[in-house]
């Protein structure tokens, strides 16, 4: 994913969680609003209680891939991913991939 399709700062995360929508499931929320850029950005936070730095580090490398093999880059969106405790980053990537899709899927809706 490049760097411009990334949320990185503070502000940006904050509006978007206080201004945005909410989809939630076991392993993630998304919050997302639509942009005027015309392209989709990112945000992925993973919280403390998922581990050590390389851990967290390791998650949101993986939430990244996952949302790159899920989302159409072109949509017009913001999205912020958070990992919550459900996530398990080792065992079940798949079965992540299909949470992650069909939360993605259900922005439209």
């Amino acid at each position: 994913m490049k760097i411009k399709n990334r949320i990185k700062s503070k502000q940006d995360f904050q509006s978007l969680i206080r201004t945005g929508q909410i989809k939630k499931n076991n392993e993630f929320v998304i919050y997302y609003k639509n942009n005027e850029l015309g392209y989709l950005r990112l945000g992925v936070s993973s919280p403390k209680k998922l581990g050590n730095a390389v851990t967290r580090s390791t998650i949101r490398r993986q939430i990244r891939q996952l949302v790159a093999e899920t989302i159409n880059l072109d949509k017009p969106l913001d999205i912020i991913v958070v990992a919550r405790s459900n996530y398990n980053h080792i065992d079940n990537y798949l079965h992540n991939k299909e949470s992650l899709a069909k939360l993605i899927n259900s922005i439209g809706d």
